[in-house]
């Protein structure tokens, strides 16, 4: 469990491949940096409409605090509501200080080219954006790519899984050795029997349809 398969394939082939494989209509991409998963998906998937998240700026350091949404249910107040939190020390976390945003968001769209009529760039965070989501709406596919702690990676899972609709994946990337807090957040939120590895070090799961088994 979280070997690196040896395979010519990448995440965004395995990405292309569920949106294909149940004619998604609406793709969730956090943690997009220059683009290269979005854009090849988008390629790939003509009928398919992106929404991709990324703050495309510095993160805050460990230990320093934060003020995020928490979505409507999670407050449990049937509202989202402001919460400042302590971001957990972790010498994992990765704050991309030494990137040059400006240079990467222009890849960015270079990479989605002519297909950026159906790409809605949110420069916002993961979990800023999902509290602005409202409680009917859900997506076919969502990737998560975003900061690969195990804090954010289980946040990230806690906050999009409830989103994605009956039939619909959830996936991610970098489930390897190098990124022990990826597969540790995946292993316990989900039985690992509904749990696919695959080339690139992907991992996805899909969400059950009522009265019948997960495929």
């Amino acid at each position: 469990m979280g070997h690196a398969f040896v395979s010519d394939l990448r995440r965004w082939d395995i990405v292309s491949g569920l949106c294909q494989s149940i004619d998604a209509r609406t793709y969730v991409e956090i943690g997009c940096k220059a683009g290269e998963t979005t854009g090849r998906v988008l390629a790939e998937c003509p009928q398919l409409s992106a929404i991709a998240i990324d703050p495309w700026c510095e993160q805050p350091k460990p230990g320093s605090f934060v003020t995020r949404l928490l979505p409507i249910g999670q407050s449990g107040m049937g509202a989202t509501v402001e919460e400042v939190s302590k971001i957990p020390e972790d010498p994992t976390r990765e704050t991309y200080a030494d990137w040059d945003f400006r240079k990467i968001e222009a890849e960015f769209w270079k990479n989605v080219g002519d297909n950026s009529e159906r790409c809605q760039q949110v420069r916002t965070t993961s979990a800023e954006c999902a509290g602005d989501v409202p409680s009917r709406e859900v997506y076919d596919v969502v990737f998560i790519d975003a900061l690969h702690d195990y804090t954010s990676v289980k946040e990230d899972i806690a906050l999009w899984w409830p989103l994605v609709r009956e039939g619909g994946y959830l996936c991610g990337h970098d489930a390897n050795h190098r990124w022990p807090g990826v597969m540790r957040a995946v292993a316990e939120h989900f039985n690992l029997m509904d749990v696919c590895l695959g080339p690139d070090s992907m991992w996805w799961v899909q969400k059950p349809v009522a009265g019948r088994a997960a495929v």
